[in-house]
């Protein structure tokens, strides 16, 4: 099942209470040293959800804006999800690849790698994307690992 598909009353009332908690956690804790974290589960709220690109594009900002996140791969990675967004491909490669580098290891490491993929499977070079997916699904720890597969296999069966 794809519950990404499923908008009932009962799903969508969650991701208002998740946004109301982001909201809470914002607001009462000015010095919450994980606030980053906020902003970046805020911005992946409003793009994979919601979908609205200003609340990303707002989040995005809050981010850049906290002490400390200068050199931090979330800022590439939310901004190549932006121009993923907008189907800017070119640019969006250039940042999931800065963010991936970045982020060397890690969940954000393969949510950079599997995203790199998806833009390289919505900017129409299937090979590269299928050459990112196939390292991607190797990693059985991964949670993006079935997502890979099945990306994957559907590139083969195309092709």
């Amino acid at each position: 099942d794809d519950y990404n598909l499923d908008f009932t009353n009962q799903r969508d009332s969650l991701y208002q209470l998740a946004t109301a908690m982001l909201d809470s956690i914002e607001n009462e804790t000015n010095s919450y040293s994980g606030m980053g974290s906020v902003q970046l589960k805020r911005a992946e709220l409003s793009l994979d959800h919601i979908f609205d690109l200003e609340k990303a594009r707002a989040a995005l900002k809050k981010l850049k804006s906290l002490p400390g996140t200068r050199d931090s791969p979330e800022i590439p990675y939310l901004e190549g999800r932006i121009h993923l967004a907008n189907r800017e491909f070119t640019q969006a490669r250039i940042n999931f690849t800065r963010a991936n580098k970045q982020a060397e290891i890690g969940e954000l490491a393969e949510k950079t790698r599997y995203f790199l993929a998806l833009t390289d499977f919505y900017g129409g070079d299937y090979e590269f994307a299928g050459i990112q997916l196939k390292s991607l699904g190797r990693q059985n720890t991964s949670y993006y690992a079935n997502d890979a597969l099945e990306l994957r296999l559907w590139l083969q069966q195309g092709t």
